[in-house]
């Protein structure tokens, strides 16, 4: 049986996804992080690259916030409601 999933996400373009998404949304990463629910600093250690890798519930309560789908955010699909530029 083959997989469903055709390709993984690698860590540079959910880093630049999530920076675009968060570029796009124009508040700042700690209000975001506060308003997403996520831990004090974490989005801003994953921008930093002081973190490799998010959570995959940090990643879907993130994808929510910014409006964007969580494909999109791992490089898999295109942008939802907010419209962030590049997606192929």
């Amino acid at each position: 049986m083959e997989s469903p999933i055709k390709t993984l996400p690698d860590e540079q373009t959910t880093l630049a996804r999530v920076a675009q998404a968060v570029a796009a949304d124009g508040r700042r990463v700690a209000t975001i992080e506060v308003a997403a629910g996520l831990k004090r600093d974490g989005l801003r250690d994953f921008l930093n690259g002081r973190k490799r890798k998010l959570a995959l519930v940090d990643a879907a309560l993130l994808a929510d916030e910014l409006g964007v789908s969580l494909d999109w955010l791992a490089g898999r699909d295109r942008p939802r409601e907010n419209g962030a530029e590049g997606a192929t």
